[in-house]
């Protein structure tokens, strides 16, 4: 392609060139600036706390049953979120995957895996 032309017509479109990026731009800013600095998830865990069939019934108050349980539950959900625990938690993490790369990641899919020997 002869660059003049190509330069020509960069030229004849150059407001919508720089336009388009500056409107995606600001539309990005405004839908992006009211979303939280920090992401949380949420997970279900399954504590056994509730299973009636495991609890033993030592009095026919269940108000402190419920309190108690209650109790039991916000002790592992703060235990669980300490920095302590998610830095050990992360630190195994990295270990596993380092110590075995094969059983750490999925294996490539088809397509990918044949991307690579097409190549040689």
């Amino acid at each position: 392609m002869d660059i003049k032309a190509f330069l020509r017509l960069l030229g004849k479109y150059k407001w919508v060139l720089i336009l388009v990026p500056l409107v995606i731009g600001v539309i990005t800013y405004f839908l992006v600036k009211n979303l939280p600095r920090q992401y949380s998830s949420e997970a279900q865990i399954a504590t056994g706390l509730i299973d009636q069939s495991k609890q033993v019934v030592v009095n026919s108050n269940q108000n402190s049953d419920i309190f108690k349980i209650n109790q039991q539950f916000s002790n592992i959900i703060e235990r669980m979120k300490m920095r302590r625990i998610m830095s050990i938690l992360s630190y195994n993490l990295i270990l596993h995957d380092l110590e075995s790369p094969k059983a750490s990641f999925r294996p490539y899919s088809k397509q990918v895996s044949g991307l690579g020997q097409a190549r040689h």
